[in-house]
């Protein structure tokens, strides 16, 4: 996964992830519906990617509907701290995965990365869908 290296620096570049765990259509959904709005670059990560170091490209992550520990597992633990790691250097992490594991990222919850309700506050910069 890349983004177009020409992309204005004003976008909030969306990250959605699209892996094991992810609930049937959620990321598609997703993604469907921030690419409404005019100021977002959005695309689909999977496992691969995030493990790979694509998040640098973003501003934000989104695990979409499903199992959080479904994410969790398909991330890995390399994906897993890839994800923090990003979160700890300024990037925004959003869960909107299901009740049986809210956060992917670890089997046990980390303050870097919440679900929430407001899905794109991302403290300067916001997708309005």
């Amino acid at each position: 996964t890349s983004l177009n290296a020409t992309a204005s620096a004003d976008l909030l570049r969306v990250a959605v992830f699209d892996g094991g765990g992810t609930g049937k259509n959620a990321a598609r959904h997703m993604r469907s519906v921030l690419e409404t709005s005019d100021n977002c670059l959005v695309r689909q990560v999977g496992s691969h990617d995030i493990r790979a170091g694509a998040l640098s490209q973003f501003d934000i992550v989104v695990h979409p509907g499903g199992s959080g520990s479904g994410q969790a597992k398909a991330l890995g633990k390399s994906g897993r701290t890839a994800e923090v790691q990003f979160v700890r250097h300024g990037g925004i992490g959003h869960s909107n995965s299901g009740s049986d594991h809210p956060n992917p990222t670890q089997p046990q919850s980390h303050p870097a990365i919440t679900p929430s309700t407001d899905l794109l506050e991302a403290g300067g910069g916001s997708c309005e869908a």
